[in-house]
């Protein structure tokens, strides 16, 4: 694809030299360099384009859209405010001011503007897929589920849209391991994609050729625990190729490809020529860290690109592909004779853990108990509010119930309507809003300076949470956490036995409110005082006994 588009830039700058510029052939040139991964002359041909004719609705559409790709939101939301006044029945406008709302977090108007676009035109996918994903954001899985489905009815074998519809079921409250698994199965039916046979590459450098495939190699929490693996990979044995098939590209991502012997950008590069791609680089194993999550390659797996083909990290569960070998996990994670139920893949667990933690580097020091300043012991929860299930929250309003000098922060989205739904709850419990505090985005300084607000971290289920646990203890907070025996649902539990706080982890959400009650302060103080040295002295931080663990199994199974 990336062959194709240079073509077609150098035919239209030919154009260009023989008739001039128009704004037409200038959006199908923005359109080529966008197709060549070149954002930024994209924008650059848009904005010629725009000099041209001001008014020239395709051209502000599509700057707007590469600026939202780009984070320029600002600037974004001038062309798409321009766009929609000028042709306010376009789907493409009202589709591009939802886009925007969403990346801004106000999930209400981004509804009642992907709504529109979908009153516009039904049939397109782009519309409820963003709906779907946005009721998924506001914690509402059940509404996501159903945009999915509708827009399923049209885009039956649409991988993204099916991938987004198995992901949120993680989130609902109910879970049946042998339909769970019946859906996931039928993804690589209904992809419709035909298998091809990967046989093993011979290389003339001796070395294990891996690849890891994701979405998530930049500024995000899957990069956080790939990245110490990639460090101490031994490169004497192995050969590491990254496949980011996303598109923002940061500090991260700059990090993690000069840490890769080769690193490849496909997010322009469709399946077909990415399965050659992998071939041509003779991987041996293929690693997958996005399972269901966005930006996935699974077809490409359901194709099986490599000899052997592993998923790690990024989907907490089966991806349900026949052709995915292995899912690494750990005993604490999935154990063992209970997780095989909801997986296609053999299960192959770690011996200790399945998580590396790097903590941030200006992280703050540990600050006291806030416990000590009053009578008050503040919980917090500073999950991702998708993962804020009513359950959760109505075990949470009993917990501030049963104890009247307590209070609770929780990360929520500047929207009203996702703040009325995590309120509600408390209501109902009787419990004064003043003792609860939301709060909005913050700054990741700002984020790990919120615990030293909080005594007790309170973590999502049934959909468990990772990295904020591991953060939560670096700052030495301690967990309470539920255990869900479903895909997701144990996360906490791992990275808890890590550090010694098993008797932390319950069974039930009324099991959680009795062992909140009976939290003294006084161990509340002295765990505090530790967490960070236990955290220190785990296999978390024991980034080369984890990678020597990954290397023995890809060289044993590879």
């Amino acid at each position: 694809m990336i062959e194709s588009a240079i073509e077609t830039i150098e035919r239209l700058d030919a154009v260009r030299t023989a008739e001039g510029d128009s704004p037409a052939l200038l959006n199908q040139l923005a359109t080529a360099y966008y197709r060549s991964g070149n954002l930024r002359m994209a924008v650059n041909a848009l904005t010629t384009a725009l000099k041209l004719d001001p008014d020239h609705v395709d051209s502000h559409l599509n700057v707007a859209s590469l600026l939202l790709e780009a984070r320029q939101l600002d600037l974004a939301q001038r062309h798409a405010e321009r766009a929609i006044a000028l042709a306010p029945q376009r789907y493409e406008a009202a589709l591009g001011m939802g886009l925007l709302a969403r990346a801004r977090e106000r999930s209400s108007e981004a509804l009642e503007w992907l709504t529109r676009a979908e009153v516009i035109a039904p049939e397109r996918v782009e519309a409820p897929m963003a709906i779907g994903a946005t009721y998924q954001e506001m914690g509402l899985p059940v509404e996501a589920i159903a945009a999915f489905d509708r827009a399923l009815r049209w885009h039956a074998s649409n991988a993204d849209l099916i991938s987004n519809r198995l992901f949120a079921t993680n989130f609902l409250p109910s879970f049946d391991a042998a339909e769970w698994l019946a859906a996931h199965r039928n993804y690589e039916r209904r992809i419709r994609l035909p298998q091809r046979s990967a046989t093993r590459a011979v290389t003339d450098d001796g070395r294990c050729h891996v690849g890891y495939v994701s979405g998530d190699l930049r500024n995000h929490a899957v990069a956080r625990f790939l990245l110490p693996v990639l460090r101490h990979h031994d490169r004497m044995r192995f050969h590491i190729t990254g496949y980011y098939t996303g598109r923002i590209i940061d500090a991260v991502t700059r990090e993690i490809a000069g840490l890769c012997d080769t690193f490849r950008q496909v997010a322009v590069v469709g399946d077909d020529a990415l399965i050659t791609q992998i071939a041509d680089d003779a991987i041996d194993v293929l690693i997958d860290l996005s399972g269901h999550s966005s930006g996935n390659r699974l077809p490409v797996f359901a194709a099986r690109a490599a000899p052997t083909q592993i998923t790690w990290l990024g989907y907490l569960g089966s991806t349900g592909l026949q052709q995915m070998d292995i899912r690494l996990s750990d005993a604490h994670a999935d154990p063992e004779g209970v997780s095989e139920a909801w997986h296609v893949e053999r299960l192959l667990r770690l011996p200790n853990t399945m998580w590396t933690y790097e903590p941030y580097p200006d992280a703050p020091d540990v600050a006291s108990a806030p416990c000590l300043r009053d009578d008050t012991i503040t919980f917090g929860s500073l999950s991702n509010p998708s993962k804020l299930s009513d359950e959760a929250l109505a075990a949470w309003a009993q917990i501030l119930v049963a104890l009247p000098m307590s209070r609770m922060l929780i990360m929520a989205r500047d929207d009203a309507a996702v703040r009325e739904r995590i309120l509600a709850p408390f209501r109902v419990a009787g419990i004064d809003e003043a003792r609860i505090t939301l709060l909005s985005r913050l700054s990741t300084r700002a984020y790990l300076e919120t615990y030293a607000e909080i005594d007790i971290a309170l973590d999502a289920f049934p959909f468990s949470g990772g990295t904020t646990v591991c953060d939560a203890l670096w700052q030495g907070v301690p967990v309470l956490a539920v255990r869900s025996l479903r895909p997701f649902g144990a996360t906490a539990a791992s990275v808890l036995h890590q550090v010694g706080l098993d008797d932390w982890v319950v069974d039930s959400p009324d099991d959680l409110v009795d062992r909140a009650i009976g939290i003294s302060r006084e161990n509340l103080v002295g765990l505090r005082a530790e967490l960070r040295a236990r955290m220190q002295s785990s296999p978390l931080l024991d980034a080369p006994l984890l990678t020597r663990s990954i290397e023995d199994l890809l060289l044993r199974e590879g």
